[in-house]
């Protein structure tokens, strides 16, 4: 298998893993939040979104040079 390959689906099931992570520890807190939360956690979501997509470009990037 090449080496390339493999480290690039490594990443996107690391951080598949990690959005669902994430996915599951927000639900759950915000079962106990006020309801004036969500849309908070909505603009966090969001960012850190944005913020893993701009990784994944960037490690893309650094392994292919």
């Amino acid at each position: 298998m090449d080496r390339k390959r493999l480290i690039n689906g490594l990443v996107a099931m690391s951080f598949l893993l990690f959005i669902g992570v994430i996915y599951i520890f927000i639900g759950r807190w915000e079962e106990g939040a006020k309801p004036g939360f969500a849309g908070m956690v909505f603009y966090v979501g969001a960012v850190l979104g944005m913020v893993g997509s701009l990784m994944m470009v960037k490690l893309e990037s650094y392994l292919k040079s």
